[in-house]
């Protein structure tokens, strides 16, 4: 099974104005993803590169209709502007935006990981600055919640978490039955840096039919 290739980005904008790097998303999202989805075995391990380029925000579309908009435009942006690597060597594309749209989503994935076009995963920091439920790290969980997206057909079912005792949710969950405590959608009070095993099933099984 192939190692899965993951790029960090940031938009000029975040890399100017947000208390975090691309370096901080890259770590903490490697780390979720080595305890929460590879199984010791290899066969779901993934590589994080960061890139030091940045995108210009300038590139992407100010007031959207939704963000997906923004995540097209910079996915189109790093294929026509491929002199910085190897757009087509990666499965996903992260990119860290710091955008005012007032967008009801703190970030989207555009579709499903490992395909020619259409390969990111994108936050937005200056949604996430304050917000209580997803502090601290809010934009490093976002980044994780979305990654995780291009590995799940149904990007609908994984919104609700599974809430603990402490009413902890963790990054990501599926509502699918595969185990009873995934039914549990209460909200949750503080996002915390797991994911539930509902997702690491599904993740995992989406990897060993496609990669």
């Amino acid at each position: 099974m192939a190692t899965i290739d993951v790029a960090v980005f940031g938009v000029d904008t975040f890399n100017n104005n947000s208390d975090i790097s691309i370096a901080d998303i890259d770590t903490y999202v490697e780390s979720v993803w080595e305890s929460e989805i590879e199984d010791g075995s290899g066969d779901y391990e993934a590589q994080f590169d960061s890139w030091a380029i940045e995108i210009p925000d300038s590139t992407a579309c100010q007031s959207c209709s939704d963000y997906w908009e923004r995540a097209n435009d910079f996915d189109n942006w790093l294929q026509d502007n491929d002199n910085w690597c190897c757009y087509g060597s990666y499965d996903v594309i992260i990119i860290a935006d710091y955008h005012d749209g007032n967008d009801a989503h703190h970030g989207v994935a555009q579709e499903i990981a490992g395909t020619s076009t259409n390969k990111v995963a994108i936050v937005n920091d200056k949604d996430l600055e304050g917000n209580s439920t997803w502090d601290p790290d809010g934009t490093q969980k976002v980044a994780t919640h979305e990654l995780l997206h291009m590995f799940i057909d149904n990007s609908d079912s994984e919104h609700y978490p599974h809430v603990n005792s402490n009413s902890e949710g963790t990054v990501m969950w599926d509502s699918g039955n595969v185990e009873s405590n995934c039914w549990n959608n209460t909200d949750a009070g503080q996002v915390i840096d797991e994911v539930s095993s509902c997702t690491t099933s599904k993740v995992r099984t989406w990897i060993d039919n496609n990669m």
